[in-house]
């Protein structure tokens, strides 16, 4: 289902139904798997069918939503942490984690 409504949106941009529809079945998909495996289990699993839908057709709208979702689940494993005083240095010891290796993917999945 996701896979046929970003080929319909990619095809069809000047419609935005749908789009919509496309994010109407993600909220289904966040209801149904919400609480069912810990606090990472809807998102995980909206990012595997993303994948599944941007490896089989690259459509923008899917693509961003992916970057997003990525961006999502970093920020949430990232603790948040308060500067130090006026120079950080904390910026020196961060690694910057699996995003780059998935988004540096996503972008070459799509060329």
């Amino acid at each position: 289902m996701l896979i046929t409504l970003s080929v319909l949106e990619s095809l069809r941009p000047d419609r935005p139904e749908f789009r919509a529809e496309r994010e109407q079945f993600e909220r289904w998909l966040r209801e149904a798997y919400r609480g069912s495996r810990g606090p990472f289990a809807e998102r995980g699993r909206l990012i595997d069918l993303y994948e599944e839908a941007v490896k089989r057709w690259p459509s923008p709208g899917a693509m961003q939503r992916l970057e997003n979702l990525y961006r999502e689940r970093e920020a949430l494993k990232r603790p948040q942490t308060r500067s130090q005083g006026p120079l950080d240095l904390s910026i020196f010891t961060r690694r910057p984690g699996f995003i780059v290796y998935e988004l540096a993917r996503l972008y070459l999945r799509a060329r």
